[in-house]
């Protein structure tokens, strides 16, 4: 249906053209440039009015087009948000003007298929998740920077305790680096000494294990005194006297490990707002109740999620929810040749993430809470490798997240209604099978058969040797 009149904004940073077009006319009979704040939203709402437009497509651009989304629907416009790559202008010229005027021919030709927008508590759940995600990255950045800074002076270190930023972990990290830095500033005591006294004999320390052992000895009586158990201790010490003469900026390390700390707590801080959202709206709770239902899911994955899936009745089949997330395997067909490739990685990175991430869980914990998806990865890992199976795993498990939220059932429900609707499948095929029996001693036709399977609504799932048995 072509609307006769159609609107369109590219929006930026600072501001933003519209543009109307008519068709009628076949061109452009309006357009404007306005700021990207309050009164430019305003003055843009009062320009849809006087040109009779009640609708509006743009971009979803970065965040720049949150505030102007807001304030158009609360005062009675409706936006269609556009994914930027499915209203890519032709090749030529591009400037602002054509892409707001490239929009508004589009929205008058209904071509443009509006983004789905979740309400105020799925976006908060959505901001706060996300930010989550890279605060954790941000710490295990720094953890690995860390980790290579201590490595410059043992490798051995980190091997002493299984959670090397655990609490006890941190206790003789920081212990250690604090010694490191004593041994720091006594060495450039004693070499400003060397320095003042030129004629004397100069006496280079030693860098011998023996040397070494003693200069951290009063370490382990550190590390003893700051609670550490005696069998970390001997362990710390058969480290230590492995050890290079200290060359590690202690400095830096112990910045690190603050960095480390802080963002710990920020995670933290974080944890208790999506909880507290959680325990506000009752729609995410009963969702995340039916995902951590998966064994294997924990409640940071499952409010992941919950967050990108949303309202899951916006995805009119499972195909539809996993090409969302990228995990649907890339095709390339031309006449009989037809191949499948890597996945697509469109959509959402945050919901495929998250959904790897329950893959990876599951395969951790799998083999004795949910042997059926530990079987299903092991079935594909012995033909394709870890990695493959893994996102097998994951786009496998969407789907069953997916009939999970559309039928309100939990894992176990959901297991126990596919096993019965598989036992009612099988009988329908026993029953097809017998039909077919009975109507080759009849001699019935194929067209008989089918048109009974079809009634049947098994017509789909027929073998090749059902149909050849019937001919």
């Amino acid at each position: 249906m072509i609307r006769e009149k159609g609107a369109g904004a590219d929006i930026h940073k600072d501001s933003f053209n519209a543009a109307i077009v008519s068709w009628k006319l076949r061109k452009v009979i309006a357009e404007t440039k306005l700021p990207n704040n309050t009164q430019g939203a305003q003055k843009l709402a009062l320009f849809l009015h006087r040109h009779g437009c009640r609708e509006i497509a743009m971009e979803s651009t970065g965040p720049y087009w949150m505030s102007i989304y807001d304030y158009l629907t609360q005062h009675g416009v409706k936006v269609l948000l556009a994914n930027p790559a499915s209203v890519k202008a032709m090749v030529g010229k591009k400037t602002d003007r054509i892409d707001a005027a490239w929009l508004a021919y589009l929205h008058m030709a209904n071509l443009v298929t509006p983004s789905y927008i979740p309400d105020k508590s799925y976006r908060q759940l959505r901001n706060l998740c996300r930010t989550r995600e890279k605060l954790v990255r941000m710490k295990t950045q720094i953890k690995n920077a860390t980790t290579s800074q201590i490595h410059t002076f043992s490798s051995e270190i980190t091997n002493v305790f299984s959670d090397t930023f655990g609490k006890s972990g941190m206790k003789m990290l920081k212990t250690l680096l604090e010694h490191l830095e004593q041994l720091e500033h006594l060495e450039h005591i004693e070499n400003q000494d060397k320095d003042k006294d030129q004629g004397q004999d100069q006496v280079v320390p030693g860098t011998s294990s023996e040397a070494i052992g003693e200069d951290f000895t009063p370490l382990l009586q550190k590390l003893r005194e700051a609670g550490l158990k005696e069998s970390k201790v001997q362990k710390v010490c058969l480290a230590l006297q492995k050890a290079y003469t200290p060359c590690i900026d202690a400095g830096m390390a112990n910045f690190f490990l603050e960095q480390v700390e802080f963002l710990d707590k920020a995670v933290k801080e974080m944890d208790d707002q999506i909880a507290r959202l959680i325990c506000e709206d009752q729609r995410i709770g009963r969702q995340l109740m039916l995902l951590v239902s998966i064994p294997g899911v924990s409640l940071v994955t499952g409010a992941s999620m919950a967050a990108e899936i949303c309202d899951v009745s916006r995805f009119k089949s499972c195909k539809r929810m996993v090409g969302y997330m990228g995990l649907a395997p890339s095709v390339y067909q031309s006449g009989s040749k037809r191949i499948t490739g890597k996945i697509t990685k469109r959509g959402s990175p945050h919901a495929r993430r998250a959904y790897y991430q329950a893959a990876i869980g599951i395969i951790r914990t799998g083999q004795s809470n949910a042997p059926e998806l530990a079987e299903f990865y092991r079935r594909v890992k012995s033909r394709k490798g870890h990695k493959v199976a893994a996102v097998a795993l994951a786009r496998k498990l969407a789907t069953i997240t997916y009939h999970m939220l559309t039928r309100h059932q939990n894992y176990q429900a959901y297991l126990d209604s596919e096993k019965e609707r598989k036992e009612k499948r099988e009988k329908k095929m026993n029953r097809v099978k017998a039909r077919i029996t009975k109507a080759k001693e009849r001699k019935a036709s194929l067209a008989q058969v089918l048109e009974m399977a079809e009634k049947m609504e098994v017509l789909e799932v027929m073998s090749q040797e059902l149909r050849t048995a019937c001919a």
